[in-house]
């Protein structure tokens, strides 16, 4: 969190408050939701900053740290489209990919509709496109629906009057976390459907609440009231509405949008292309409306978007102490496995070759992965050992002794006289853990969105299987590259 910049930018009458991270000119803007702040994008920002992304989070005029509006109650999504394009300007940025939750997708879309010349694409979560025009949903929904009550002027106000920020903010994440559709009895107020023995959700800590239950205490909630809930009919004069950017719509199968009348069969019949021609959407099965937070490594799920948008894409790095022919050769397989396995076609070899030779990767280049456990194993021998994967294959049972006496275990004669070294070795064996039934039929994080077979984290553990997948061109072009990056740090990796 520390890595994550903060400044003020006095645009439009008021001072808006922008987190930033990273640098380039690859730039995605992220845009929040209710009742969320630039926070709710903190995992996201970090991870594309890590794979050379320009990551960019501001506050809506009236929420967070940003200045709130002369008069919050004609605040217009009209307004926060400006906004951001008079941020966009300020920071000298022409084209960006707007990633949106909430109700954050209406002014990402709508920019795309209005100023299609600055977007590249859209990702958005737990809300589609919707055309616009008069909201629906109200005629098909009791009165205590939470929209209905939030949009008369007052109801809400007094409602929330009755807390402080924190509990405001604390009833909502766990009623929008919910997979029903939050609807208040004739005789009750929206915050009364939770009470104080109701646990938060369990991916959303007491820290994250303070961060927001302070920040909602400087700003309020009359702009956020505003923008969405009382503006949801405004007119833009938008006439076609077909968005021709690329579009990315990640969805939780448990989100309780879902449960919009007519918004499932909008969804997952495909009309929603009628609108957005140029959209994949991608299913979490245990998501909520709150994926990006329950669930952060869908920054992976993000990439697809960014990929579609010719951005570039995001790769799990592999491990730092192996041959990058082999690191990369692994590591494409195990990508490409997981997306198959979540319905998202997967890069092919050549395309995910030319970006991790450019040095796009979850965590950075490769290379400078490497090379900083390399300069730590120097500076820190007694904290962190540096090992090849093919210096371990060539002498593991050394190696396996190594291992042992730099975690304070040495094997005593006895113990190497009695074949120990020689039990672990064949106990950790790639043949013996493949073949292990939690490894055979297993899931890793069975329990989460990201659930994964764990048999994709095994396929051959061979050295020089690169040859079977690259190139010798290829094979030479990559050698070349990590000789180049790693000269003049004593650090000689296999080739």
């Amino acid at each position: 969190m520390d890595q994550i910049q903060h400044k003020f930018v006095q645009v439009q009458g008021l001072k808006h408050h922008v987190a930033e991270i990273g640098a380039g000119p690859k730039v995605v803007v992220f845009l929040h939701g209710f009742p969320e702040i630039w926070y709710s994008w903190r995992h996201q920002m970090i991870c594309l900053a890590r794979s050379g992304f320009r990551a960019i989070a501001p506050d809506y005029r009236g929420y967070g740290l940003s200045d709130p509006p002369p008069v919050p109650e004609k605040t217009t999504f009209g307004d926060l489209i400006s906004d951001l394009l008079a941020i966009l300007d300020f920071l000298e940025i022409t084209k960006v990919v707007l990633v949106a939750k909430d109700f954050g997708a209406k002014p990402a879309y709508m920019l795309a509709l209005l100023h299609p010349e600055r977007v590249l694409g859209v990702v958005t979560m737990g809300v589609p496109f919707i055309p616009p025009g008069p909201s629906q949903y109200q005629k098909h929904l009791p009165e205590g629906f939470y929209i209905s009550r939030w949009r008369e002027p007052g109801r809400a106000e007094a409602d929330f009057g009755r807390l402080d920020a924190k509990k405001v903010v604390r009833n909502i994440y766990i009623l929008f976390s919910r997979s029903e559709i939050p609807i208040a009895a004739e005789n009750q107020e929206i915050m009364d459907l939770v009470d104080l023995s109701t646990p938060l959700p369990p991916w959303f800590t007491e820290e994250d609440l303070a961060t927001y239950g302070a920040l909602y205490e400087k700003s309020g909630f009359q702009t956020a009231l505003q923008v969405p809930y009382r503006s949801l009919d405004e007119d833009l004069n938008i006439t076609e509405p077909v968005v021709e950017a690329p579009a990315l719509l990640i969805m939780g199968d448990k989100d309780y949008v879902f449960k919009f009348p007519g918004m499932e069969d909008y969804i997952k019949s495909g009309k929603v292309k009628e609108f957005v021609p140029d959209l994949d959407i991608i299913y979490l099965p245990e998501g909520s409306h709150f994926v990006q937070e329950q669930s952060p490594d869908e920054c992976v799920l993000i990439s697809n978007g960014l990929k579609r948008c010719n951005l570039g894409t995001l790769e799990s790095n592999s491990d730092a102490d192996e041959d990058a022919k082999d690191a990369f050769v692994s590591l494409w397989h195990f990508i490409a496995d997981l997306e198959r396995s979540r319905n998202v076609e997967p890069l092919s070899l050549d395309e995910a070759f030319e970006l991790f030779c450019s040095g796009i990767s979850s965590y950075g280049p490769y290379w400078d992965h490497v090379l900083g456990y390399w300069r730590a194993s120097l500076e820190f021998p007694e904290k962190i050992l540096f090992l090849t994967y093919e210096e371990m294959k060539k002498d593991t049972a050394s190696h396996v002794k190594k291992l042992a006496e730099f975690m304070g275990c040495s094997f005593t004669l006895e113990e190497e006289e009695e074949g120990e070294v020689q039990k672990i070795i064949s106990m950790c064996s790639f043949e013996k853990l493949s073949n292990l039934e939690v490894n055979k039929n297993g899931k890793h994080r069975a329990d989460t969105s990201f659930a994964m077979k764990n048999s994709v984290f095994f396929r051959k553990g061979e050295i020089g299987d690169w040859a079977n997948n690259l190139t010798a061109e290829m094979g030479a072009r990559l050698d070349d590259i990590m000789e180049q990056k790693l000269k003049g740090s004593g650090l000689k990796l296999p080739r």
